[in-house]
Formats: structure tokens, C-alpha cells, sequence
């Protein structure tokens, strides 16, 4: 079946781009609503896209855009699909669960607007069976018989069967966003946000033992931190950019070494880009990652600094295991997993009866607060 959609969002982040892209290079009609695009290689590719600024344009484009029978809501934040079901009568709204509150903050009661945007959802997509069970404890009473699926994040296969050939670099690659300290009169005042993101300890463990560390995707504020680790050091570049950089590394990190809910059950965008480019994984404390590069026989799953050296050192490992990759790394294309797991998903949503949805006023619980990894 072909299928309209909407693709709406705050960022649009990659996962988003991507999985739009599948869409449409199997034949279905997409478009994109956005306040921004997190990266310009994936604006450069749109043909269809609508800006809003705030929240009453958003609701003003999904309610001009009413002849697309799916509206496909990316969170967060987390109004995007509560002021979507308003919006969008009893049209079809998908929830695509990036991020979950929950889950960074898995001792505290569930956000009132996050459990609203499950019960007021018709299905869901999640990025890894992990994260999809730890939304069915939290959720499940809002999730019975509405239909779900999982897609990984995973690489658009064009852009593994044309990366350029460049020579390599080695060491220990990390893609995604880092954090550091605060500074408050040229002096540091605390930690910023998303605390398991701080890799300084980890960079100087790694630089002081021999392992060159290179990370890509740190803020500028951090920069001059991380130089100081010893690490290589590069802001966020072009995406297509990235993915011919990431081959010039020996392996790629997913994780860290601080322990968090939300690292253990996602399955990132940054794995995803390290198979397409050929590295090996580390998963470091990253439990879904983990399990999976091993029994895939793409990676190694440590936790500790001591066993992620140990491995950067050990060569023969490194070269079993990138020639297992690059046998592998052409299945792992977003195209399976849309085709595979999605459109099946809205094969079902289509051939549904949704009955018509009461009228909600949600009002903003707190600051919502917007990831960029």
C-alpha cells in the first residue's frame, strides 16, 4: 500500500530524516514539519518541508495540512503529540519515542504530559525492543491493542555504497554530543547538562595509556576541555562528511562510563554510523548495544576503562571483527527496517476504524526540554 505521511518534529533530527528518506525512496508521499533541521546534508535532500516558530503555528500547520491520513509526531518534546491529536481530528497519529523523561529519570513518577502522549496516540515506533519494553512497564495501560514496532536508527544504504576511501587515522572514535563544566567568569561552576555524557576522565585514561581518542560533536564551550585530555577534537560537520570520517578510526564507542537507564536499552544513531563506516564496536556499559554487536560478532561489551584499552590495544581482535563488519554492514540499511517493521504498521493503521478522539486542552507541564544526540 502507498502510503501519505507527515513527518513532524522539533529538530528534525537524523533518525527522522532518515527514516522519511526510506519512505520516500519506496514510493510513498512525505512531508516534513519542523522548527529546524539538525543537520544541512539532510535539509539539502527535502523537497517538501513547513516551518513553525512556536507552538501555535505548529498547531496551525498540522490543522492546514489536512489531507495526510498519518501523522507521523517525533518527540520531544512531548506536546508535539498531545497538541497533534487536537489538532489532527481522527486522523492517524504515530508517536515515534526518541526520548523518554522516564527513562533519564526512571525513580521519578511518569511526566504527566508523556503518559497523555501515549493514551492519545493510535501507535508507536521505538528505536530498540529494550526501549519498547521499558515504555510497556510505564505505559502498557495506555498501549493495549494499539499496534507498535521497532526501527532502528540505522544508515540509508546510498550512503554506505558511496563513502570515498580515506586513509586511516586509528585509535577510539566517539560520534555525539559530550558535556564538561560550566563556566561562570571564566571559572568552572558545576557540571552542564546530561552528567553521563562527561567522557574528560575517560579521554585523559585513554590518552595517558596510548589509545588516540578523537571525538566529534563537541560543543564549543567544551572544546578547549577535552583539548586539554589529550583528545582530538571536532565540532558537529556535515553529516555525510562524518560518516567518511568515521572510517579513518580503528573502533567506535556506544556508551561510557557512567551508567544510565537511557544508555543501557538505546540502540543510537551513532552505532548505526560506525558499522556503515566499517568500525568494530566498543560498547562500553551500553547493555542493548552490547548484546547485540556480540552476538552479531561486530563488537566487544566492557565495563570498565581498563577493558576498553585493553581492546583499542589489541590488534588481531581489531581485524577480526572489521572484516566481520564490513561483510555485515550493507543489511544494516533503514530501508529494511521501514520496510520490514513500518509500513506493515501502517498497513494496520490504515485499515482501522479510529474513532474520533475527544477535544484536550493540554497545558505545558514545566519546560520541555530538547535532545540533540
Amino acid at each position: 500500500m502507498r502510503h501519505t505521511v507527515l513527518h513532524a518534529s522539533y529538530h528534525c533530527c537524523v533518525r527522522v530524516a532518515k527514516t522519511a528518506f526510506a519512505q520516500i525512496k519506496a514510493g510513498h508521499v512525505v512531508h516534513f514539519l519542523h522548527m529546524r533541521v539538525a543537520n544541512r546534508d539532510m535539509e539539502n535532500q527535502m523537497n517538501t518541508q513547513a516551518i513553525y516558530s512556536n507552538r501555535k503555528q505548529y498547531i496551525q500547520k498540522l490543522e492546514v495540512f489536512n489531507t495526510f491520513p498519518i501523522v507521523h509526531v517525533h518527540n520531544e518534546p512531548n506536546w508535539l503529540i498531545t497538541e497533534a491529536r487536537n489538532a489532527i481530528g481522527d486522523r492517524h497519529l504515530v508517536f515515534d519515542v526518541h526520548d523518554l523523561d522516564s527513562a533519564r529519570n526512571p525513580d521519578q513518577p511518569n511526566p504527566p504530559e508523556e503518559a497523555l502522549a501515549f493514551q492519545l496516540a493510535d501507535a508507536y515506533v521505538f528505536p530498540s525492543k529494550q526501549y519498547e519494553a521499558f515504555a510497556r512497564e510505564r505505559f502498557g495501560d495506555f498501549m493495549k491493542d494499539k499496534p507498535s514496532c521497532v526501527v532502528r536508527s540505522m544508515v540509508l544504504s546510498d550512503m554506505i555504497e558511496t563513502m570515498p576511501d580515506l586513509p586511516p587515522l586509528g585509535g577510539l572514535v566517539l560520534q555525539g554530543m559530550v558535556t564538561g563544566s560550566v563556566m561562570v567568569n571564566g571559572e568552572p561552576a558545576g557540571l552542564s547538562s546530561y552528567g553521563y555524557r562527561d567522557y574528560r576522565k575517560f579521554s585523559l585514561g585513554c590518552t595517558k595509556n596510548g589509545v588516540p581518542f578523537t571525538i566529534y560533536g563537541c560543543p564549543e564551550q567544551h572544546i578547549d576541555e577535552y583539548f586539554g585530555t589529550g583528545a582530538n577534537v571536532h565540532e558537529s560537520i556535515r553529516y555525510t562528511f562524518l560518516l567518511a570520517q568515521l572510517q579513518r578510526y580503528d573502533w567506535g564507542l556506544c556508551g561510557g562510563p557512567e551508567r544510565s537507564l537511557q544508555r543501557e536499552m538505546g540502540m543510537p544513531n551513532k552505532l548505526w554510523e560506525y558499522l556503515a563506516a566499517g568500525l568494530p564496536i566498543i560498547a562500553y556499559n551500553a547493555k542493548a548495544v552490547g548484546e547485540f554487536v556480540q552476538d552479531e560478532g561486530l563488537g566487544v561489551y566492557v565495563d570498565s576503562i581498563e577493558s576498553v584499552i585493553d581492546v583499542c590495544k589489541d590488534k588481531a581482535l581489531q581485524k577480526k571483527l572489521k572484516a566481520t563488519v564490513m561483510e555485515k554492514r550493507a543489511q544494516f540499511c533503514i530501508e529494511n527496517e521501514v520496510a520490514k517493521n513500518l509500513m506493515p504498521m501502517y498497513d494496520k493503521l490504515m485499515a482501522a476504524r479510529v474513532p474520533k478522539p475527544p477535544q484536550i486542552n493540554v497545558e505545558m507541564q514545566g519546560t520541555a526540554t530538547v535532545s540533540e544526540g
